[in-house]
């Protein structure tokens, strides 16, 4: 299982600049990719003001990064000057972790995409 952990890079900021509709605007469309792009088994989540988590079961780490750079490529052809910072953490087959850790370890790696800027995947 992996799980995913999605930030909207600057988020305060697009609110600040362009309006709190905008901001509004930009979580539905995160929304509607996410609808898009997931499997029926896998569960989206708002996580927070402007983040958001993927359990997606029977997915592995690969696969989950290749799921989310199909979210970027549609969050960027629509949003071209906005970015998403992803971190993706795997448990199951070779090691277990819990629920908390497993959120902890993609919160880590979502915050290293952030300080490379730009719509990264850790």
């Amino acid at each position: 299982m992996s799980f995913v952990y999605i930030d909207i890079d600057h988020f305060k900021e697009i609110n600040d600049k362009h309006g709190h509709v905008k901001g509004d605007e930009v979580l539905k469309f995160v929304g509607h990719v996410l609808k898009k792009y997931l499997r029926e088994i896998d569960v989206p989540c708002r996580y927070g003001g402007d983040e958001f988590c993927l359990i997606l079961p029977e997915c592995n780490s690969k696969n989950a990064k290749i799921l989310c750079k199909r979210i970027i490529h549609a969050f960027s052809e629509r949003y071209p000057d906005f970015s998403l910072s992803v971190g993706i953490a795997e448990t199951g087959n070779e090691s277990y972790i819990d629920g908390d850790a497993l959120i902890h370890n993609a919160d880590e790696k979502m915050c290293l995409a952030k300080k490379d800027e730009g719509s990264q995947i850790r």
